[in-house]
This record gives structure tokens, C-alpha cells and sequence, in this order.
């Protein structure tokens, strides 16, 4: 790897406001002045190209030159020259032939030169720092206009969904440049609003092009040969605008967890992110079914109702605190429900719960349940701003992620003041918004780039200098749960841009004379050892030459959450532990009177204070199923001791 570079960063060192004024002279008169300046631009997606075209008028008596410094941005690169002559009566455009650079300033004062039997008349366009380029034209015959014309390339960032071209203010303090702009797709606005037919460059300027997609990424590869030792690489990759929408005919089911192990402000976040979710699906042709879930499951509505009683629905629910965690029965019922879905319906199924049931109801058990052809989301709630934050790591991932859907750490509020922030967070389990997990291989790419996000209408793009050919760019990701994939093959026209390109960029201060002299080749551009040099059949008497031409000398030189695995106590205290199976006993001691019992072991899971499992054995010598099936249910009721909330996950045993 010789060297690399990021993204150019000329543009951002001298914003477009703080553009210099081109410069206009005459070598032997004021006379001669410049008349027009027009700008045709054209909008190519990923880069735009300026045909410039500029008229001088001379008043003086003697054929004279015309000289223009131009400064242009940084990053814009001359790609071509034009000069007009007539021929036939008629005018017609010469053009220019791109020349070494010393050689290209040779031919120039050799033909603008006093003498020769047959004149040709010259342009030659040349550099003289990135962003400054010198025009020089001869002969302007007296009385008459001339017109020279050249173009320029420029880059444009991928921002918003959008490709951006910033322009400077433009043309001498004299001459306002007149610009029209050209579309080669897509929808365009000036400083965000409609297109003009026509408009002045006086000032900077912002136009933006929508950009055209065909799948969630777009983008193009160079990969251009300098020497036996070196490759011009670069890439863009841009993600799509709109990655997805919502789907217009849906049937939703949302599951809420009901049980004890949640708190007051889970069951509120649980309850004000279902809201701001549902909201988010059409209410003409979507549907919503509304559950809540404990050791039973207890429907909210009567099977799917329209959108809008699906949320009234939940801002009227009033979720109890009860024992058990049954998922994979609400995980059931949701299925049952969507089984009665319409043909062509998106089936849906989003499942709020604190991730805490019984050890026997592991993921893998779990995904046995799963509502045949519906994304699953899984949400472990929390009461804060609106967030929403995927977790791949814990193990209840792998449910989610079976159907297409992911496992968030969510955090939400009632607050009014939140609702737009609340629609737009949870707009993401409506329709995935970004790419996560990016990653992109390349040969020859200096960085890894892995475990990127990139939201929609983001792009990510690099240029370098490498000893590798880059013969491909891979890039994959994931849309939710859902894998993505593109890869980049070299695009020739693509390297021909990033070949002249280069020379607004920060990478061509790293090449040496002979490696610039193949980039600016292979891209026809203007570079410290390039110019162009038109040349059309000359009008002059062959004895009014230059005397002395001063400019056109050489070529200007170089310028977090609980999971089911976590067993134990949630935080530490001082002195003995509680005697838990104590505790329990007493906590049943009513249970057991209830129902008649003598002797009996009881045995229970629990995660914080709920109850998620209970198995119990009757010791009596009347071992009737009535009275176990009667300690089974209140032990179900029953309300665990505080002391109980400190443990994640326990199993206690007593004896009654």
C-alpha cells in the first residue's frame, strides 16, 4: 500500500462562500473585454459536469490576447477545451487536444509568435494550482467577438438521499455567469426549491438531484492501472432514500406482557411504544389485534380491529400484575390469529416483554411457536426517551431473528411532548430505516470496514493509491434481520472520472510526474503536467504576433437488559441471605388451608417476585387430584416477599 485517502476534503478547507473572482486581462489593450460568461451544468448523479463558455469583444485596433485566471473549486477538474472560429462563413468549434504540459506552452508561443507563413491561432488552458486555472487565447481580432469554451468535472456527495453539487459564486466582478441546468434523471431543486430555467452565479449556490435506485444500495467502482506497481482505486456505495415501506395492507398483532416481573414504568413504555408503533400502519386496509399475556392470554380486542380501536384500546388497557410468562402460548394465539389473515396480507407480531419467564421456555423452544409467515419483533421496555436500539448479542435474539424481525432495547414515554419523537423512533419496527452490520472488502482497501450502520440516504465512499488491483468491492448487511449484499466490479467510465477526478482531490500531491502524467491520460484532464491547446486555421496577418507572452510559460508546476441466562442475585448486600424457602412456606400458608391440605412440597421458579413454574406434591393420605390441582392454582396467585425481587432467576422448594 503506497498511500490512502479518505473522502476530499478540499471542499470542506474552502467552503464555496469564500470562492475567489476569476481574473480577466488584455496583453496590449483595454479595449478588449470580456462580454458573456454562461454555464450549462449537467447533473450525472455522481458528478456533474460545467460547460463554460466565455465571449470577449475586442474594441482595440491590433489583434490581442485574452487572459483569464480562473478559480474555480478545488475539486472541479478541467476535462476539455474548445475554441470558436469560422469557417465558411459559419462558426465552428475546434477542439483541443490535451499535451504535455511544457510542450502544450511551447506550441502556444510558437504559433502566437510574430511570423509564419501559414497562422494558426491558438487556446491553451492550463494549471496553475488545484482550483486556479490559466485561459489564455489569441488572436481576438479587433472590432469582433471571440468565444473559447472549456469544461470542468466535479464531484458530487451523496447527502439526504440526494447527490449534492455545491457551487461557488463564479465569473469576475465584472461578468455575472448566466448557469442552466441540466437533469440526467431524477427531480432537481436550486437552494431547495425549483429549478429556474435559468439563474446567475453570483453567489453560492446548492443543487441537489434525487438520486435513482434499483434495490437498497447503489454505486460504482474505479480501479485504474498507474504503473506495474501501483492502481488508482475508489468506490462509492449509497444507500436507498427509502429503504422499505409500510406495508399498505397488514395484519398486526401486538402481544403485552402482563406479568408481575414488570414495573409500573415498563408496562407505561410498553403501552406508549405499541401506540406510537400501530400508528404508523394504514387505517383504511391495516388491521390490529391487541393481547395481553401473563400465565394466560387475555385479548385487549375483539380480534382484529381497525387502527385506530387497536390504539384506543391500549390507552385504555390497564395491565395487571400477575404470575407466569407464557410467551409461547401468546406467540400461539398471535399465530391463530393471523392464520385467519387475508391472501397477500403482511403479517406482523409484536411482542413486548422483559425477556424473564421460566427456565424451561428457552428461545429454542420458543421459536416452536412462531406465527407462520410474520415478522416478529421482540421489545424489553423502559421508560425514558424515545430509543430504540437492537440487541443481537443476548439469546433471545435468535427468536426474532428466525422470521426476518430483531430483538430492541426500547425506551418510551407518555409524554405528549414526546409524540413526534415517539412516532419517529418507532417507525423503525413499522419498516427497517437502515442498514446495520455493514461491512465492505476490498483488495488493496487500507481500512476493515465492519459494523457500520448506514441509515437511509447515507453513503460511504473511499479513494486510494494501493499496490493491489481492486478487482471487486463486496458489501453486505443487514435490512432488520434480512441479509443484503452488492458487489462493485471496476466500471471503465467510472475510472476515466476518478482518473481526472484525482487532481481535485488530495491523493495527487502522492504521485509522482511519470504516475500523473498516466492518471491525466487515461481522464483527458488539466494537471501539473498536462494542458490543453486548441488550435484553429488562422485569421490573421501573419505578421501580427505576440511580441512577448508572459503567462503561458510551462504548466504551473506542482501545487443492556436481564436475559434468561442470567442467574443469581441482581446486587449485593450486607449479612445472611433470606431464608427463601421460609418465606415461600409462609407465603402459602393460606393457600394451604384453602384447600384442605396436610402435607405437601411445593416447588417454584421465579424470576424477581413473579412466579413462572410451579410443580406441587401432595403428602396427605387423601392424595386427591382435586387438592394438588387447588394448591397448583393459589400457589399460582400468590404474592412472592419483596426479598424475592432481588434474584434474577431462583428455584425454591418448601415443605407445608
Amino acid at each position: 500500500m503506497r498511500c490512502a485517502s479518505l473522502l476530499t476534503g478540499l471542499a470542506l478547507l474552502f467552503p464555496a462562500s469564500l470562492a475567489r473572482a476569476d481574473e480577466f486581462s488584455a496583453t496590449r489593450s483595454d479595449d478588449l473585454v470580456e462580454r458573456a460568461h454562461v454555464v450549462e451544468i449537467s447533473l450525472r448523479q455522481d458528478h456533474a459536469i460545467l460547460e463554460v463558455e466565455r465571449t470577449v469583444y475586442n474594441g482595440g485596433k491590433r489583434p490581442d490576447q485574452a487572459t483569464f485566471h480562473i478559480f474555480q473549486p478545488p475539486e472541479a477538474v478541467a476535462i476539455g477545451l474548445r475554441t470558436q472560429g469560422v469557417a465558411d462563413g459559419k462558426p465552428i468549434w475546434f477542439e483541443g487536444e490535451l499535451m504535455e504540459a511544457e510542450a502544450a506552452a511551447a506550441k502556444y508561443q510558437e504559433l502566437t509568435g510574430i511570423g509564419g507563413y501559414y497562422p494558426k491561432d491558438p487556446a491553451l488552458l492550463s494549471w496553475r494550482s488545484q482550483g486556479h486555472l490559466a485561459l489564455q487565447v489569441f488572436p481576438c481580432m479587433p472590432a469582433q467577438e471571440k468565444k473559447v469554451a472549456y469544461k470542468l468535472v466535479m464531484p458530487t456527495r451523496y447527502e439526504g438521499g440526494k447527490f449534492v453539487l455545491e457551487l461557488p459564486s463564479l465569473g469576475t466582478e465584472e461578468i455575472v455567469p448566466k448557469a442552466t441546468v441540466s437533469l440526467a434523471g431524477g427531480r432537481g431543486t436550486l437552494d431547495g426549491e425549483k429549478l429556474p430555467a435559468r439563474f446567475e452565479l453570483d453567489e453560492p449556490h446548492r443543487l441537489e438531484q434525487s438520486a435513482t435506485f434499483f434495490g437498497p444500495v447503489g454505486g460504482r467502482l474505479a480501479s485504474v492501472p498507474i504503473d506495474e506497481e501501483s492502481t488508482l482505486a475508489g468506490f462509492h456505495l449509497d444507500v436507498s432514500p427509502r429503504l422499505s415501506v409500510v406495508p399498505e395492507s397488514a395484519r398486526v398483532v401486538v402481544l403485552l406482557d402482563a406479568s408481575r416481573s414488570l414495573s409500573e414504568d415498563e408496562r407505561s413504555a410498553s403501552l406508549s411504544a405499541a401506540r406510537a408503533y400501530l400508528g404508523h400502519f394504514s387505517g383504511d386496509r391495516s388491521r390490529a389485534a391487541v393481547l395481553a399475556f401473563s400465565r394466560q392470554v387475555e385479548p385487549l380486542t375483539k380480534g382484529f380491529t381497525a387502527i385506530e380501536s387497536a390504539r384506543g384500546a391500549i390507552d385504555a388497557a390497564s395491565l395487571p400484575f400477575e404470575n407466569g410468562s407464557e410467551v409461547s402460548l401468546a406467540l400461539k394465539r398471535a399465530g391463530e390469529l393471523l392464520s385467519q389473515a387475508p391472501d397477500g396480507a403482511a403479517r406482523r407480531v409484536v411482542l413486548f416483554t422483559d425477556l424473564l419467564t421460566k427456565e424451561a421456555l428457552t428461545p429454542e423452544v420458543v421459536k416452536k411457536a412462531l406465527p407462520k409467515g410474520a415478522t416478529l419483533h421482540v421489545v424489553a421496555p423502559s421508560l425514558g426517551s424515545p430509543a430504540l436500539d437492537r440487541d443481537d448479542v443476548d439469546p433471545w435474539a435468535a427468536v426474532p431473528r428466525a422470521t426476518g424481525g430483531l430483538l430492541w432495547r426500547a425506551s418510551a414515554t407518555p409524554e405528549a411532548d414526546e409524540s413526534t419523537r415517539m412516532r419517529e423512533v418507532f417507525e423503525e419496527l413499522a419498516r427497517p430505516l437502515k442498514l446495520d452490520k455493514v461491512s465492505v472488502r476490498a483488495p488493496g482497501l487500507e481500512e476493515e470496514i465492519t459494523e457500520l450502520v448506514l441509515a437511509e440516504g447515507e453513503g460511504l465512499e473511499r479513494h486510494l493509491v494501493s499496490s493491489e488491483r481492486m478487482s471487486k468491492v463486496t458489501f453486505e448487511a443487514e435490512l432488520w434481520s434480512e441479509p443484503v449484499k452488492k458487489t462493485l466490479v471496476p466500471d471503465a467510465e467510472y475510472g476515466r472520472l476518478r482518473a481526472a477526478l484525482v487532481f481535485g482531490s488530495d491523493l495527487y500531491g502522492e504521485l509522482d510526474e511519470k504516475q500523473m502524467m498516466a492518471l491525466a491520460k487515461h481522464g483527458r484532464a488539466v494537471s501539473p503536467v498536462t494542458s490543453y491547446l486548441a488550435i484553429e486555421p488562422g485569421v490573421r496577418p501573419s505578421t501580427e504576433g505576440l511580441e512577448l507572452v508572459g503567462v503561458g510559460e510551462g504548466g504551473g508546476g506542482r501545487g443492556g437488559g436481564i436475559g434468561l441466562s442470567g442467574v443469581g442475585a441482581m446486587g449485593g448486600g450486607a449479612g445472611s441471605p433470606p431464608d427463601y424457602a421460609a418465606l415461600l412456606a409462609e407465603a402459602l400458608a393460606g393457600a394451604k388451608k384453602t384447600c384442605g391440605v396436610v402435607s405437601a412440597e411445593v416447588s417454584v421458579e421465579s424470576t424477581l417476585a413473579e412466579i413462572v413454574e410451579v410443580n406441587v406434591t401432595v403428602r396427605d393420605q387423601d392424595k386427591s387430584e382435586a387438592k394438588r390441582s387447588c394448591l397448583v392454582e393459589q400457589t399460582w396467585r400468590a404474592t412472592l416477599p419483596a426479598a424475592f425481587a432481588g434474584v434474577a432467576y431462583r428455584v425454591t422448594a418448601t415443605r407445608l
